[in-house]
């Protein structure tokens, strides 16, 4: 399965992968990898591939609103801001935290990561 999982990741590197969504990625494969489990009802059934099949529907949803006349920019700033606030709550879990602190995080670094743009 790693071995699938890390193809996935190298075919998907010519996509407009955000720094957001890899921050994500990695951070749901640690908790994971710490015995967590993916919480998300869209994502729960890949097990540990969960980090890698969220990289590949975050890039298809982005193709799709794109091809729905949504410019490329917006649609990659809003997945980015999000994962970043669904990295920073991983972050939290993984250390130890509780959900709602999590979930406040995680909307700061949305906050901040849209106003960064």
């Amino acid at each position: 399965m790693k071995h699938i999982a890390g193809a996935a990741l190298i075919g998907l590197s010519a996509c407009s992968i955000q720094p957001g969504e890899f921050a994500d990625a990695a951070t749901t494969a640690v908790v994971l990898a710490d015995g967590g489990v993916e919480l998300n009802p869209v994502l729960s059934w890949a097990g540990d591939a969960a980090p890698v099949v969220s990289i590949a529907a975050k890039q298809g949803a982005k193709y799709l609103l794109v091809q729905q006349g949504y410019e490329q920019e917006t649609v990659d700033n809003i997945s980015n801001s999000l994962s970043w606030g669904a990295a920073c709550h991983n972050v939290v879990i993984w250390t130890g935290g509780a959900h709602p602190p999590g979930i406040a995080l995680g909307l700061l670094c949305v906050w901040l990561t849209w106003e960064a743009v």
